[in-house]
């Protein structure tokens, strides 16, 4: 033990009174000359040998022992000094925990100073120290001295070409050509051709496509129901009185004079006759064909049915190939 260190006996009795007095410290050894209030009380007593340098508790042994009941009369009336040792064993307790606190809160260094930080368990916080985590630049090093050159090695192999050179069945062989005049070869099994797929499920529609060129006209459906009559609307104001207009048509050669005469004053207008139109370059309905065949020509066009059917014919074709 350090120079200064002194021994006590500490005891809780069963009825919560304790002892407290001094033991011999010899070296290593302690010895207890146990007092009367030390065994007041029958039962497991709590005990304590306690080292000290003046107030401050270096070591504790705690332990127990029990204390036979002797019927003889003369019992010995249990007191308490066991204050101290109470006070002892919260003053230890703090300075346990304490000591957990600072295990469980590392100094560590500020990333923003540079400087060290400790734990301070009284306001719970990391509190920034003077003193910096890295210490002063020391003086640059000599330049070491150069290396030996090593020793040439060998000379690497490469790479010339790679060529199939066979082929059997599923199997391709490969020829490599090295750099130092040696070859190998190596071969590849291809996987065989695999079932057709299931179809897939239809995807998504597409974005409109630009618009196509106009079809043939189709033919022209049937004529739709009659409507059912409306509701009469209002009667309108009355109109003002109407003008009878009055017309004459006088023709002189091909021309036509038409004189019309209103309430507005008289228009007249000149028409010429008509002239037979030159139809040579138009489509003949006669030409007009309902299917396609190796003998169709090229002045024959199809109906609207048949490039229906035909398109038809065509989505049959490609669902099947599908």
């Amino acid at each position: 033990p350090e120079t200064g260190t002194t021994a006590e006996f500490w005891t809780r009795k069963q009825d919560r009174n304790g002892t407290q007095h001094t033991a011999e410290l010899s070296g290593s050894t302690v010895t207890v000359h146990m007092t009367a209030q030390d065994l007041a009380v029958p039962g497991r007593t709590y005990a304590a040998i306690v080292l000290k340098n003046g107030d401050t508790i270096l070591a504790m042994m705690p332990f127990y022992f029990n204390v036979v009941a002797i019927p003889t009369g003369n019992a010995v009336e249990s007191t308490s000094d066991y204050q101290m040792l109470q006070d002892a064993v919260e003053e230890a307790q703090t300075a346990t925990a304490a000591a957990e606190s600072a295990a469980e809160h590392a100094p560590r260094v500020d990333d923003t100073t540079g400087y060290w930080q400790v734990w301070d368990p009284q306001e719970q916080t990391y509190v920034t120290t003077d003193i910096s985590a890295t210490g002063p630049q020391g003086p640059a090093g000599s330049d070491g001295r150069d290396g030996t050159d090593g020793t040439d090695g060998t000379d690497g192999r490469g790479i010339v070409s790679v060529t199939k050179t066979a082929t059997s069945g599923l199997v391709d062989t490969y020829t490599i050509s090295y750099t130092d005049g040696t070859v190998s070869t190596y071969s590849v099994t291809n996987g065989a051709k695999g079932d057709k797929g299931d179809k897939g499920d239809t995807g998504d529609t597409g974005a409109t496509g630009p618009q196509g060129l106009q079809g043939i006209q189709g033919i022209q459906g049937p004529q739709g129901e009659t409507g059912a009559t409306g509701a009469t609307g209002a009667t309108g104001p009355a109109g003002s009185d109407g003008y009878s207009p009055t017309a004459t048509v006088a023709k002189s050669g091909t021309i036509a004079t038409i004189t019309i005469t209103d309430k507005n004053g008289t228009t007249t207008a000149s028409v010429s006759d008509g002239t037979t139109p030159d139809i040579s370059g138009k489509e003949d309905k006669t030409n007009k064909v309902t299917s396609l065949t190796s003998s169709s020509t090229d002045t024959q066009y199809p109906s609207a049915k048949c490039v229906y059917d035909i398109i038809g014919d065509v989505e049959t074709l490609l669902n099947a190939l599908l």
